[in-house]
């Protein structure tokens, strides 16, 4: 045994032990000991008791190359280990943040597909609003050249006889005669409900029913511009209420556009004097190219959606 394991130490046929066959027994030796200091003098022990490898003088300097070696191809094996546990961890870090860049994107995708709807959705609304808002517009203004003509600074209107004025209390009509007249020419009659004018002897130039009574005694008619107008003074029944004719079949004016006497104003009821005033302001409104109450209304609302909203564009909306 002495010399057999002097010829594999020597000619290093030792390597072949590399090759795992004496695992199974070299594991079981070392579970029968405490620790690799066991093991080791168990081995060199052997080496000492059953061999002659300590009478050599390069004993010392086979172990350490033999460490060396193994040492090295351990170094060599961890190194490439490590690499490729690295180069592992590289790949799943760049796949990993490949599939977060791809989910990132995906969710941005779908956000922003999500916001265009939104967007579109409300710009949508908006429009329809905006739509609705300038169709309610153009109902009024053609609901107030349904509701008549715009009244004249008298608050009243134009006739095919002449023209009138109105206050709360009376009503004025002025019937252009064509010509120069005296009084004792002309044949003008107010009942309570009715009026006539004409030139004596010549078809009337004015008859017909009023569309309200008036008081018969308090009414009156003078000449004026020397004699080439008929004022016929009516005084009102009914003093609380706007005319929008005078006589029946003349055309009517718009009475949400009459603009009152402010002094007359404290004689009214409240809730005359209410809309009263709300006719006054729209009519300053409107004369001053301005929004009138519904159409501030109608903005206010429209506003408050517009704030609602900010992501969106408005500036192709047009307001009243």
């Amino acid at each position: 045994l002495r010399s057999k394991f002097t010829v594999i130490l020597w000619n290093r046929k030792y390597t072949a032990m590399a090759d795992g066959r004496f695992d199974g027994l070299l594991l079981n030796l070392a579970q029968q000991h405490g620790g690799i200091e066991d093991v080791f003098d168990t081995f060199f022990s052997f080496l000492a008791r059953k061999t002659d490898y300590f009478t050599s003088d390069q004993a010392k300097t086979t172990l350490l190359r033999s460490f060396d070696k193994h040492c090295t191809e351990y170094t060599k094996i961890q190194k490439e280990k490590n690499k490729e546990a690295e180069e592992r961890r590289e790949r799943e870090r760049k796949k990993r943040e490949r599939q977060e860049k791809e989910q990132a994107e995906a969710d941005a995708a779908a956000k922003a597909k999500r916001e265009e709807a939104k967007k579109k959705s409300a710009e949508a609304e908006a429009t329809q609003a905006v739509e609705k808002i300038q169709a309610s517009k153009k109902d009024d203004d053609e609901d107030d050249e349904n509701k008549g003509q715009k009244p004249n600074s008298g608050n009243g209107g134009e006739t095919p006889w002449g023209y009138w004025t109105q206050t709360l209390q009376e009503v004025i009509l002025y019937i252009p005669l064509h010509g120069t007249y005296r009084g004792k020419q002309v044949d003008c009659r107010v009942t309570a409900d009715k009026v006539h004018t004409a030139i004596k002897g010549e078809e009337p130039i004015m008859s017909g029913p009023l569309t309200k009574k008036v008081r018969e005694d308090d009414s009156f008619w003078t000449l004026e511009d020397d004699g080439r107008t008929c004022a016929i003074h009516l005084t009102k029944v009914n003093q609380m209420e706007w005319w929008k004719c005078p006589l029946e079949g003349d055309p009517e004016v718009n009475l949400q556009k009459v603009q009152p006497e402010n002094s007359k104003l404290d004689d009214l009821d409240s809730e005359t004097r209410k809309t009263v005033e709300k006719m006054m302001y729209d009519q300053r409104q409107k004369a001053m190219g301005l929004p009138t109450s519904e159409q501030e209304e109608k903005n206010k609302i429209l506003q408050n959606f517009m704030k609602q909203h900010p992501e969106m564009d408005f500036s192709q909306a047009k307001m009243c």
